[in-house]
């Protein structure tokens, strides 16, 4: 049988525009409350500020994309769904994380978490996760030498 497509809109758009405006709304209040830039410098909130502004460039790639594809044949909803609530789920386990466990590791995990549930296929599991440590090693580096933010530690050494 021929299976015409769908014309709404799915999943794919509809829970990255509901997220973007979650986000909107959190740099805003971010903005609002929170200093970003202490006597010149960086302060705590501008890691979150970057962090947000990221997210809703991401989002709205990933918004465009699905619009595109809007024609094809789409997944059932509960497909649709399931990949960017496993970043949701994700997210929100780094932010429990990020202070206990630290930058470092937290984000590392957070990395290597994120690489499996986008597919990034390294032909070794170890190549996923010398990429979470160099992606990790690199915002680290970025984020403490370059905007001299004091980001948390494990036992105050990593």
């Amino acid at each position: 049988m021929n299976e015409k497509p769908k014309a709404g809109l799915g999943g794919e758009v509809v829970l990255p525009a509901i997220l973007i405006v979650v986000t909107v709304l959190y740099l805003i209040e971010g903005m609002r409350t929170l200093r970003p830039f202490q006597e010149g410098t960086a302060g705590p909130s501008f890691f979150p500020i970057v962090i947000s502004v990221i997210m809703i460039v991401a989002l709205v790639s990933v918004m465009w994309s699905a619009w595109r594809r809007t024609g094809r044949k789409e997944k059932s909803a509960a497909a649709a769904l399931a990949e960017p609530l496993k970043v949701v789920l994700l997210t929100a386990a780094y932010i429990a994380l990020f202070r206990p466990a630290g930058y470092f590791v937290s984000t590392a995990l957070y990395v290597l978490a994120l690489l499996y549930v986008f597919r990034f296929k390294a032909r070794h599991a170890w190549v996923n996760l010398v990429w979470a440590v160099v992606i990790s090693g690199a915002c680290f580096v970025l984020f403490s030498e370059v905007f001299r933010i004091r980001l948390p530690k494990l036992g105050g050494i990593i």
